[in-house]
């Protein structure tokens, strides 16, 4: 059997947004809509309101679990950001420390470099020091050599000024002092 009806255009539409809520078809839908007029389910099973209740409760549940889920979503992603981002500061960290490793030793060369020179200029000032002691020594004995000769040269030269004073009169007079004192004679035979 067909029956045959003419709803407005405002319940047309109510129609087929309900059908589609419900993912079933606009005749499936009002033949529920009869059934359920000819049999109220709340005459039919008492338990119905508290299935109905225990629904919605579950609904908010739902509801709560997934807002609860959506929170914790953007608590794991502002995580993740935080652990990115300390992950990236820990590996610059361990880049600085690797950069100043590099300059510690860099340093560590040079300072052994400068222990080394240090060292070796030490060995060469006691090595002066040495040649020093020893120039010392030997300055002493050209000083002391020197006075000895200095004491001999006065000696020479005291002796000299002696034979020099004593000389004038056994040389030999000049060749006018010869002539005019007639001694040439005497110098000519040698004698």
């Amino acid at each position: 059997m067909r029956v045959y009806c003419e709803p407005d255009a405002q319940t047309i539409d109510e129609i087929n947004e309900a059908a589609k809520a419900m993912h079933i078809s606009k005749a499936d839908l009002i033949l529920k809509a009869v059934d359920q007029f000819l049999h109220p389910i709340d005459q039919a099973d008492p338990g119905i309101d508290q299935l109905r209740s225990e629904l919605d409760q579950t609904s908010l549940e739902l509801d709560q679990v997934r807002s609860e889920n959506d929170q914790m979503k953007s608590e794991l992603d502002q995580a993740r950001s935080d652990a990115n981002k300390r992950w990236s500061e820990l590996n610059a960290m361990k880049s600085e420390n690797n950069q100043m490793k590099k300059e510690i030793e860099g340093l560590r060369s040079k300072n052994d470099q400068i222990l080394i020179t240090n060292d070796q200029l030490r060995a060469e000032r006691d090595q002066a020091k040495n040649d020093m002691v020893g120039v010392k020594k030997d300055l002493e004995k050209y000083q002391e050599a020197l006075k000895l000769k200095d004491e001999h040269i006065h000696f020479l030269e005291a002796t000299v000024h002696q034979a020099l004073e004593k000389l004038p009169h056994a040389l030999p007079p000049s060749q006018e002092e010869a002539k005019a004192k007639h001694w040439w004679q005497f110098w000519k035979s040698g004698g």
